[in-house]
Parts: structure tokens; C-alpha cells; sequence
């Protein structure tokens, strides 16, 4: 793991914050508008930035659809690796849904 022992800050402004100057990784967050007016946006912010990661957030209620397939397609093209974290899963699955049996 490349955080084991590592000494995690997280400051708004990383290059002025110094605190930083002790941690041994700072992680950007850039967040990134979802809504189709403001694609451009989104789009100079994944190629000015090139970020190591790209996370997708995907309500359990709508699925991957619209703006997440665009935003899907600019990171792949770009090849920056995608993860989705899925929201409101509570709302559509009880807990015994939640727990996974053996398939074999």
C-alpha cells in the first residue's frame, strides 16, 4: 500500500498549505461539473490537469447514463484509469441483497 505509513494532509490550497511541506504525498482533488452546460469545463479540467485517477459518482437510481457516459468516454480516451462510486444503494436494496453466497 503506498499510504501505510504515510502522513496524509489535506489542505484546500496544497502548495501554500504548510503543512504540506510534511506529508509525504499530497492528493488533488479536483472536482468537475456534471451537467452538460458545462462540459467544456469538464473537459479542460481532465486534459489541463491530467489526473492520476478519474471517479465517477453513480446514483443506484439512475445508472450510467447521459453526462456519465460523455465524462466515461473523455477519461478513457485520455486513458486515466476510471472508478465509480455508486450512491443511494440503501434505497434500492435491503441488507440481505447486500450479502454475497457461494456461485459454485
Amino acid at each position: 500500500m503506498p499510504f501505510a505509513n504515510a502522513n496524509l494532509v489535506a489542505c484546500s490550497m496544497a502548495s501554500r498549505c504548510p503543512l504540506s511541506l510534511f506529508a509525504a504525498q499530497v492528493v488533488t482533488l479536483v472536482d468537475l461539473a456534471g451537467h452538460e452546460k458545462y462540459f467544456r469545463t469538464t473537459a479542460y479540467g481532465l486534459t489541463g490537469h491530467l489526473p492520476d485517477y478519474a471517479c465517477l459518482i453513480v446514483g443506484a437510481n439512475m445508472g450510467v447514463v447521459g453526462m456519465c457516459k460523455e465524462h466515461l468516454g473523455v477519461a478513457l480516451a485520455l486513458k486515466v484509469p476510471v472508478f465509480f462510486v455508486i450512491t443511494k444503494i440503501g434505497a434500492y436494496l435491503s441488507l440481505s441483497d447486500l450479502c454475497c453466497t457461494p456461485a459454485f
